[in-house]
């Protein structure tokens, strides 16, 4: 019986010791694997999901003294503000994130709208009509005309020397400004509506008419216009742009609404995108419109497919928007109350245009010189091949949906709604009607028998044609069918590129370099300017006061303007190309060049230009135009090629450490894209573990390490996106240990002192039950 007791003693006593001791010493090593880790793979990772969403939409600067921002304009460093009961603002906005109020017109009226046509700015001033301010000094702007009738002036579109005037109750009036000084309306139009905004594409004027909705009306006389259209579901339409066959309406309460005016006498709506806002103001941007919609701030919706509307952004900061203008990824907002507000987008992660990546082309033989891109459609002028209609709505497959040819040399294109103006080579000026665009038909032509159309811009109803060796010819399209030539302007060059900004045509003269000539007085062209260095001249861009040359063998030159009797050079890129186009994105330039392709040169330090990304293959890049993150490139025999300037993005994971054991720990990627994803594989030390997989935008991808095996491994992500354009592989090192034979004992706060009372209350009791022990021996010998 004694023996029975003592062995069972015995057991607990040992087994007393092991649930003291063990589990500390457990604890030991426990402790010691964690402190090994080295990252926590949870952790999360800051990463932008698109280029205009809400994340990204951030305001870098604000203008507010007190007036209402109705409408606004923007011509080089200078916005023109419609301040309402502040009228004419000009502020210079030369450093975006500081714009300064350099002058201002105002006497009384309320400024609803504004556009600035060379050194006049025409002002919709409400219950003061139509009043018209010369800004040549933009520090002392003077009113030097004006014409009212007793109505309310609240939009306008001038073109040539007429101004088109949404007059409120008075319906649309036509003013003849050919003497800015004695403006004269010379025909109305009016229906009983409320005439918020007018947009005028050849012919036709688009009417925003307030209660009585979208109108067409036919101005080929200006002086009996006559309404062939109109569409109106019950909203109050406010603005309007159309781009295409497509008209754009901020209907205030009704939202934004899509309708096909392909048919002039019949348009339909096709799409419509209401969240309760009040629509004010819109425009259209390639594939996204962005509508000022009051008090619900700024709203950026991609019309993709205009019969399914989707938000993608919004922003909105305490105003109540009213007027909107993007240029690339900064949008201008007149905000009502708040003033002026300056937003900006692409705020991403990414790296933009570090590299590019063709991911579609189209090629039926020509030699494409120029492209210009609205909404889905590219419109190439293909050299031999004529115009040419290409639908980019999946830019990884352009579709040719129209041409027109008749034996010239297309060499540029002007679009403007359903008219295209072409310089043609030896056939000079062509103007060409796209209301069908699979059947494209010539309705004008201007040519004077010498010369080779190579370029040109329009303002207004003057188109500036640079003619090869006939220099600057001005041409007259207030007549479509029959435009005139009213000045020419020639010496020693050859003129290939033009650009008018304000008063001043800009011109890429050949051998002759840069020509600065005033146009104020159209009919009568005054050279005032000229920069000469030996290159050839193919094409110029003016922003600001910098005007960037595209110089042939000299490569990019950059020009300071601001004095345009005495331009200066103030920075060159010439790394042996020969540069042909150029086209400004922000800081960056966009080169294109001769059997090379595109170079894109970081501006930012106009004295300092540096190549940042390449697209080579060799082909013949002659013009370029970007839209986001996709350019498209007029490449000579090459075609049209469309690149992508985004490359798909992963986090960054560490490289970590763990102690052998038979559990696992993921390593998490997560991939982005601006296109919305593609295919993944992941490897182990270059065998694939991971097959192609699919993902989307901001996936989150989980790889599971094994942590059973000593050693050390490499795991490589691999991945592209939905174009096939590939991201910068991540590789991420994990190294597992071996478990230490004699681990120290962890120092973990907090812990140290209830192991050691553990301990010492182990011993207690062990000592106490041993001492029981012996006396129950000695009462059971006795």
């Amino acid at each position: 019986m004694s023996k029975h007791k003592f062995g069972s003693r015995s057991f607990l006593l040992i087994l007393f010791f092991g649930m003291t001791f063990i589990p500390i010493l457990f604890l030991v090593n426990a402790s010691n694997a964690t402190r090994v880790m080295t990252v926590d793979f949870s952790a999360p990772q800051l990463t932008t999901a698109g280029a205009w969403t809400n994340s990204t939409l951030i305001k870098i600067a604000q203008l507010d003294d007190g007036g209402h921002g109705y409408d606004l304009q923007i011509v080089g460093n200078l916005l023109y503000l419609a301040d309402y009961d502040d009228g004419l603002e000009i502020i210079n906005i030369t450093d975006l994130t500081n714009p300064v109020e350099i002058g201002q017109f105002y006497d009384g009226g309320y400024a609803c709208a504004v556009q600035v046509v060379r050194n006049l700015a025409y002002v919709a001033d409400y219950d003061n009509g139509l009043e018209i301010i010369n800004i040549t000094d933009p520090t002392n702007p003077v009113e030097i005309g004006q014409v009212h009738d007793g109505r309310y002036a609240l939009g306008l579109h001038v073109v040539g020397n007429l101004v088109f005037v949404a007059d409120g109750y008075d319906g649309l009036e036509i003013i003849n400004v050919t003497d800015p000084t004695n403006p004269v309306e010379i025909g109305q139009f009016d229906n009983g509506g409320n005439s918020y905004d007018v947009q005028v594409e050849g012919n036709i004027a688009f009417v925003a008419d307030g209660n009585d909705g979208l109108e067409i009306i036919n101005v080929t006389d200006p002086t009996n216009p006559v309404e062939i259209g109109e569409y109106d579901d019950g909203g109050l339409a406010c603005k309007l742009d159309v781009v295409g066959n497509l008209a754009y309406i901020a209907d205030n309460t009704d939202g934004m609404e899509i309708i096909n005016v392909t048919n002039l006498g019949n348009p339909v709506e096709i799409g419509q995108f209401d969240d309760r806002g009040n629509s004010y103001g819109i425009m259209v941007e390639g594939n996204l419109a962005f509508v000022a919609d009051g008090g619900d701030g700024l709203e950026i919706i991609n019309v993709t497919d205009p019969t399914n509307l989707v938000e993608i952004g919004q922003f909105y900061s305490g105003g109540a928007s009213r007027g909107v203008q993007v240029i690339e990824n900064i949008v201008f907002i007149a905000d009502g109350s708040g003033g002026l507000k300056i937003v900006q987008g692409y705020e991403s992660s990414r790296t933009l245009w570090s590299e590019l990546k063709e991911i579609g082309q189209i090629d039926n033989g020509g030699n494409s010189q120029h492209v210009q891109v609205k909404g889905n459609l590219a419109f190439i002028a293909d050299g031999g091949n004529g115009l040419e209609i290409i639908n980019v709505t999946d830019p990884t497959n352009p579709v040719e949906i129209g041409q027109f040819n008749d034996g010239g040399y297309a060499s540029q294109v002007h679009m403007g709604a359903n008219i295209v103006f072409v310089a043609d080579g030896n056939n000079g000026l062509e103007i060409i009607n796209v209301t069908d665009l699979k059947n494209p038909v010539q309705i004008g032509e201007a040519y004077d028998g010498t010369g080779f159309a190579t370029s040109l811009d329009l303002l207004g109803n003057i188109a500036f044609m640079a003619d090869g060796s006939d220099g600057l010819e001005i041409i007259n399209v207030t007549n479509l069918e029959s435009p005139v030539e009213i000045a020419e302007l020639a010496d020693d060059g050859y003129s290939y590129g033009i650009q008018v900004v304000g008063n001043l045509a800009y011109v890429a003269d050949g051998s002759d370099g840069l020509e600065i000539i005033n146009v104020t007085d159209p009919t009568n062209p005054v050279e005032i300017g000229q920069f000469d260095d030996g290159g050839i001249a193919y094409d110029v861009q003016v922003v600001g006061n910098l005007a960037y040359v595209a110089d042939g063998s000299d490569g990019l030159e950059i020009i300071n303007v601001a004095d345009p009797t005495n331009p200066v050079e103030i920075g060159q890129f010439n790394d042996g190309g020969f540069d042909y186009g150029i086209y400004m994105v922000g800081n960056l330039a966009f080169a294109c060049e001769s059997n090379v392709g595109v170079e894109i040169i970081n501006v930012a330090d106009p004295t300092n230009p540096v190549k940042v990304g390449q697209f080579l293959d060799g082909g013949n890049a002659y013009d370029i135009q970007v839209i986001w993150d996709l350019a498209y490139v007029a490449d000579g025999g090459d075609g049209l090629e469309i690149l992508e300037g985004y490359a798909p993005t992963s986090t960054n994971p560490s490289d970590a450490t763990y102690q052998q054991s038979s559990s696992s720990s993921p390593i998490n990627w997560t991939l982005n894209d601006e296109r919305a994803g593609g295919n993944y594989s992941v490897l182990k030390n270059g065998l694939e573990i991971v097959t192609w997989t699919p993902w989307v935008d901001g996936a989150s991808i989980l790889v599971s390490v094994d942590t059973s095996v000593v050693g050390t491994w490499t795991y490589t992500l691999l991945y592209r996106d939905s174009a096939g354009i590939w991201g910068a592989n991540d590789t991420v090192t994990i190294t597992i240990t071996e478990i230490p034979t004699n681990p120290n004992f962890p120092v973990i706060p907090g812990f140290e002192s209830a192991f050691i009372l553990l301990g010492l209350f182990g011993i207690v009791i062990t000592a106490l039950i041993r001492k029981k022990t012996l006396k129950e021996r000695e009462i059971f010998h006795l």
